[in-house]
């Protein structure tokens, strides 16, 4: 999983695109650098997955299907992308307003809107100690000639948003994780202990791990838009979008360590075995058995995970 320093990095090299030619390069080492030497997927027991396992390829869904309401979606505030195009793409080019100026004057709009702020009002806002640079931008540019200006413009704004949707990014992917000891990987992903996980290592899968992301953990939605607008006006590479847009996820998420596999296809087929599968520590026996046979035809190790005594953790004992 990408530490904070990680993730600012790869993020700055991800959407700095414009202007220049290696940026393509220079994410990708980058993104190679990052990935594990192991993978692993953590498995429901179904004749669907076993198929898979037998045949050794991997099925890739669409984010519709995914848990996380948030998952691979446009999440952005539409009035805060608003309001910055308006400001910073006509009005403001030469000093232009970040997120958090927008938003103060948001604030503000809403308050005039509802008429609980006075131009009176509204000037004594802006001299407020924090709001002091958006105060500067606003007084010392030549688009507005008072303050009344300034605040007549806010009250004429069609900031309205509209009802919200969940807008997908369109992509097919498969989901794995950095660990096969994660106590609440088995709960959700493999049925409660019931399931299996499988372990790939990723230095015998280097064509497949050209298209293998890891996924971001943040606080907040990143706000990107230049890279939506161009996005929308076609002149971004929609893999851009695709791959910032559908690897980022609410903080609450990281317990998964998750990396993410993309591909255009229904299933993608593996250039190497897994080197174990992993049974949970309450699989049935003949499901078990099942995943034995499996392995022993394809010559894979397996372990079975094990509860400790007087811990929280489990630990992947021999089959005997």
């Amino acid at each position: 999983m990408l530490n904070d320093e990680q993730t600012k990095k790869y993020i700055d090299l991800l959407i700095n695109y414009e202007g220049n030619p290696n940026w393509l390069n220079n994410f990708h080492q980058y993104r190679k650098s990052l990935i594990p030497n192991k993978i692993y997927r953590y498995r429901t027991i179904s004749s669907y997955n076993l198929k898979a396992l037998k045949r050794n390829y991997i099925w890739l869904n669409s984010p519709e299907k995914f848990n996380d309401v948030y998952d691979c979606i446009l999440n952005i505030d539409s009035r805060v992308l608003l309001l910055y195009n308006i400001l910073n793409n006509h009005l403001y080019k030469d000093t232009p307003f970040n997120k958090q100026e927008i938003e103060m004057l948001l604030q503000a709009e809403g308050q005039i809107k509802t008429g609980k702020m006075t131009v009176e009002g509204f000037i004594s806002y802006l001299k407020q100690d924090d709001n002091h640079i958006l105060h500067e931008k606003l007084t010392t540019s030549p688009v507005f000639k008072s303050y009344k200006d300034i605040y007549d413009c806010l009250k004429q704004f069609d900031l309205v948003s509209e009802p919200y949707s969940r807008i997908f990014v369109k992509c097919k992917l498969a989901c794995f994780s950095e660990t096969y000891d994660n106590i609440l990987m088995w709960s959700h992903y493999a049925k409660y202990n019931k399931g299996f996980c499988i372990e790939y290592d990723t230095s015998k899968c280097r064509e497949v791990t050209k298209n293998l992301y890891p996924v971001l953990y943040v606080s907040e939605p990143t706000f990107c838009p230049k890279l939506m607008n161009d996005y929308a006006d076609g002149k971004a590479d929609i893999s851009i979008s695709q791959t910032l847009f559908s690897t980022i996820k609410f903080k609450d998420w990281q317990y998964e360590k998750e990396w993410r596999l993309f591909g255009g296809e229904q299933s993608i087929k593996m250039p190497a075995l897994p080197t174990c599968i992993y049974l949970g520590a309450n699989i049935k026996q003949y499901d078990q058995k099942k995943l034995c046979k499996i392995a022993d035809k394809l010559d894979i190790p397996v372990k079975k995970m094990k509860v400790i005594e007087g811990q929280y953790k489990l630990v992947a004992d021999n089959i005997s």
